[in-house]
């Protein structure tokens, strides 16, 4: 009986102790300050924190750089002359008055086999002003000179119908607008007796000292380039 009486008091003991010490601890845990926790620990910035977007700073699209045109049919208007015309594509068509020895003005070239001419219109010093390259209606002869007994009926060379950044008669539409972009200005237009479409082209912005004007016409129906027209001066 004395060995539990003595258990009893050691267990009575032991629990005085720790009901003792947890009345201390709380306590002290209700006399210490506590911390907030906020509620995101990254607040949302505020519409007046926020950087403005300025077309200064703002991302900007890299724009294709504009293309002007030198030359047409290899030749340079406001710089070549007839006598480099000539070299080139030897005697004119003598089917067109305006290509007569005496004519001063205007050169013309046909190739018959492919239904093609070339137009040069020239200035001071035979300096050409303009060439003109178009897809012309009417039979298409052998290519053999003596087949036809027409003079200008040989085959041309194909630069003859071409750019100098390569757009060429027959080409589609689109094709121009890949080359030099969006034009100016475009319109409805007239292609011997066919309804047509111009892309004018100007290009002060390259310096007066290269042609100044491109001018393409594209038939309405097909799509395609059927006249370039490129000027040293403004048409």
């Amino acid at each position: 009986m004395r060995f539990r009486r003595q258990g009893n008091n050691r267990a009575m003991a032991v629990a005085v102790t720790f009901f003792a010490a947890l009345a201390t601890f709380s306590i002290a845990s209700a006399a210490r300050p506590t911390t907030a926790i906020p509620a995101h620990p990254f607040p949302a910035a505020s519409p007046a924190t926020l950087p403005a977007i300025s077309p200064a700073n703002a991302p900007s699209k890299a724009r294709k750089p504009r293309a002007n045109e030198l030359t047409l049919a290899g030749l340079r208007p406001g710089r070549d002359t007839r006598a480099m015309a000539l070299a080139r594509f030897h005697k004119p068509w003598a089917g067109d008055p305006d290509s007569e020895p005496d004519s001063d003005t205007s050169a013309v070239w046909r190739d018959l086999c492919r239904n093609r001419e070339v137009r040069m219109e020239f200035g001071e010093n035979d300096v050409i002003e303009s060439i003109t390259v178009s897809i012309i209606a009417g039979p298409i002869y052998d290519c053999a000179p003596a087949a036809t007994g027409t003079p200008g009926a040989a085959t041309m060379p194909m630069e003859a119908w071409r750019t100098g950044r390569g757009l060429s008669l027959g080409e589609l539409r689109s094709r121009v607008l890949v080359v030099y972009g969006p034009p100016e200005s475009q319109g409805p237009s007239s292609e011997q007796g066919d309804e047509a479409e111009f892309l004018y082209y100007a290009f002060d912005w390259a310096g007066s000292e290269v042609p100044q004007v491109l001018e393409v016409t594209c038939n309405k129906k097909s799509g395609r380039v059927v006249q370039i027209t490129l000027a040293a001066e403004s048409l």
